[in-house]
């Protein structure tokens, strides 16, 4: 069935900027943290934080995920070569 599938090109660029939808994460709580350290902070064991942020900026931590039974390590700002992000919900 995949076989009979069309292989197309990469789509064209369409224009979007991402600075169009807003700031990137917000604290939509009002706990002086984003959002996105939040749900960080909720997910991730064994977590470090940057100093002087009231344990608002995660540094790393290790997410037990639930699809493979695994631990993935997270790094803030850590380079990879592969596009990988963490599922949040």
């Amino acid at each position: 069935m995949l076989a009979t599938l069309e292989i197309k090109g990469r789509a064209p660029k369409t224009g979007y900027a991402r600075d169009q939808f807003g700031p990137a994460w917000s604290d939509v709580d009002h706990n002086g943290c984003d959002t996105r350290n939040d749900i960080l902070k909720r997910d991730l064991t064994d977590t470090t934080f940057k100093s002087g942020t009231h344990d608002c900026v995660v540094l790393t931590g290790t997410l037990a995920d639930p699809y493979t039974g695994g631990n993935i390590a997270f790094q803030r700002g850590q380079k990879r070569r592969k596009p990988y992000r963490l599922i949040m919900w």
